[in-house]
């Protein structure tokens, strides 16, 4: 009879990692989607602020470096998902 509850409890493990991996790399994707368009905001206004002869911050160049780290951060949650797990 434990020949049978064993790969049944096998099974649970793995859809529980499998779940937990999945939210893991959910959150990083919206992290780096975040992230990016933050990032890109950034650079969008960065450009902009000269056509209109206003000082700018040096907080959106700042804010600018968060676009390759967002992508960055994305690639690596979207690498997660994309792993199976093994059996």
């Amino acid at each position: 009879m434990s020949h049978t509850s064993e790969p049944h409890a096998a099974a649970l493990q793995s859809n529980a990692s499998a779940a937990r991996s999945t939210t893991v790399s959910s959150v990083l994707i919206w992290l780096g989607v975040a992230l990016f368009a933050v990032g890109l905001l950034s650079i969008l206004v960065t450009f902009a602020v000269p056509l209109f002869h206003w000082r700018l911050s040096a907080a959106f160049y700042y804010l600018a470096m968060m676009a390759p780290a967002g992508m960055v951060i994305g690639v690596i949650g979207a690498l997660a998902s994309g792993r199976r797990v093994r059996n």
